[in-house]
């Protein structure tokens, strides 16, 4: 029986030891699926406020209105805030806003951002998980990215933050180290 179990009993922590990581590796999956369909659900959204800001050409709309010194910009409300706060506590000032840092989905909302925004801002992206991967605050990888150097986001496992400047590309930076403004976003309620 000794044998047997000395034989058995590694082959089932290996066995097990497989499934976990299939387990995490389908959980990952799932995840980022999840985050492609609400960027797919996003640049839907975003095309049909378009066609209804058409449709009602100057009516009154049925969106609820952004709040005071919010920006409207395809069915989202942004905060640009000018405080310089590390990136975590962005990420909580915007939560306490019931919104959550931006997360970028097209060139277009790439081109509202840096048309409103003059200072470098933190952006709901980081770097971090085991394998280091790139994540928007939803859990999803990113579908448009903008950055400022081509090596400059890949920094091995380290975490990081992601920030966009004035001049609109996207770079990284230790997450607790700096200081900057930020851009908070929700969506508008209609």
């Amino acid at each position: 029986m000794l044998i047997i179990l000395c034989v058995v009993l590694p082959k089932v922590l290996k066995r097990t030891q497989q499934v976990q990581k299939e387990v995490i590796q389908l959980n990952e999956k799932v995840m980022q699926g999840l985050g492609h369909a609400r960027h797919d659900l996003d640049f839907i959204r975003g095309e049909m406020f378009r066609q209804m800001k058409a449709v009602l050409a100057g009516n009154e709309s049925s969106c609820e209105p952004c709040p005071l010194d919010w920006k409207v910009f395809q069915g989202s409300c942004y905060f640009f805030s000018l405080d310089n706060l590390t990136w975590t506590q962005a990420n909580d000032s915007c939560a306490q806003k019931q919104a959550h840092l931006v997360i970028i989905n097209s060139r277009a909302e790439q081109d509202f951002l840096t048309s409103t925004e003059q200072v470098t801002s933190w952006v709901g992206l980081f770097k971090g998980g085991q394998k280091g991967n790139l994540r928007w605050m939803d859990g999803s990888t990113p579908t448009y990215t903008n950055w400022e150097s081509k090596k400059l986001h890949d920094n091995g496992t380290a975490p990081a933050c992601m920030m966009i400047h004035n001049h609109g590309y996207w770079s990284n930076f230790s997450c607790e180290s700096g200081r900057f403004a930020f851009i908070c976003e929700r969506r508008q309620n209609c």
